[in-house]
């Protein structure tokens, strides 16, 4: 086991460490009628380390006894045919949803978030030139990574506790790594975390408010309406477990 891997271990086990995990998501096209098309979306939930094992505990024996790896809900909701949630009944997968929701209500966690468009990114370079007398790349997804981590790490920064950011990772690697496109040696482990999904229960969460939000776009007229599938209203209980502790990183 890695040093970085210890340090992770260490601090969701000891007491009086904030834990951010990130994850991200994109709604491609012009799926949402309300929205401008092609949205990159990047969800981070913030919780007490304290409450941490409780989390993984809880969805580790609940992964167990329904053969499953990890939570991903996209998977969940609309298993595809290689996917192994195929074999979970309904009732299941709708139980494992309000499992997640009901851990971070319980938490008391709270999620940041930033989207941007295609569109809208142009602007944003220029903005943060006149801002911050910086040049973002021309890479939209990288350059929302560097605005949301960036942001994370003030917040974090000024609170003053010891704290660990943890993103998903941008390509296949084996285990709990540095995310080198940050400099942040002031944070647990040397830096910002990267893992597999199913490394890291936090991630799991990211990901859960990140299809939340996704869905709540998707589906809001039928939610709204009344005329939601169970499984679309249990896939929002994550973000409505929120109670409203959220806010835009991007103002």
């Amino acid at each position: 086991m890695s040093s970085v891997e210890n340090a992770f271990i260490s601090a969701c086990r000891a007491s009086g460490n904030t834990l951010v995990f990130v994850d991200d998501t994109d709604f491609h096209g012009a799926a949402v009628a309300s929205l401008a098309p092609d949205l990159r979306v990047l969800t981070a939930i913030k919780l007490e380390s304290a409450c941490y094992a409780e989390i993984e505990s809880a969805m580790r024996e609940r992964l167990a006894s329904l053969g499953q790896t990890e939570f991903h809900v996209a998977e969940i909701v609309n298993p595809k045919r290689e996917s192994a949630w195929r074999n979970a009944s309904h009732a299941d997968r709708i139980a494992a949803l309000a499992l997640l929701s009901s851990l971070i209500e319980r938490a008391n966690a709270s999620m940041r978030y930033a989207w941007i468009s295609k569109g809208q990114y142009e602007q944003m370079r220029k903005d943060w030139v006149q801002s911050r007398g910086e040049k973002l790349p021309k890479d939209r997804n990288a350059a929302l990574k560097r605005v949301v981590l960036r942001a994370l790490m003030e917040e974090l920064s000024a609170e003053g506790r010891p704290a660990v950011i943890m993103i998903d990772q941008d390509r296949p690697r084996p285990g709990i790594e540095i995310d080198k496109s940050e400099n942040a040696p002031w944070l647990i482990g040397g830096g910002v975390m990267t893992a597999p999904s199913q490394n890291a229960a936090g991630l799991q969460l990211a990901d859960a408010l990140a299809f939340g939000l996704g869905r709540r776009f998707r589906r809001q007229s039928q939610l709204d309406g009344g005329t939601a599938s169970d499984l679309d209203i249990a896939s929002i209980g994550p973000l409505a477990a929120l109670d409203g502790r959220s806010k835009s990183l991007l103002g």
